[in-house]
């Protein structure tokens, strides 16, 4: 009985983290596209490229406000 339980335990356990494993492999495909047959290497895709931009953009300007954050504590 207890190693039907933990048998159970262990193949729900191994078909989440099969399920979690495919989800970031789909949600990865929107941002990126690997090579091709014979093809030098992969490349973003335009969304991929904007969320780079974006995240670029937020870091930027958040590094600003921390800046001026600082520059207004020295007084």
């Amino acid at each position: 009985m207890v190693s039907d339980f933990f048998t159970a335990l262990t193949s729900s356990g191994s078909a989440f983290v099969d399920f979690l494993v495919k989800a970031i492999q789909s949600i990865w495909a929107i941002f990126y596209t690997p090579a091709g047959e014979g093809g030098t290497g992969g490349g973003f895709t335009s969304i991929g490229l904007f969320m780079i931009v974006s995240l670029s953009i937020g870091i930027v300007y958040g590094l600003i406000r921390w800046i001026t954050k600082l520059v207004h504590l020295r007084g």
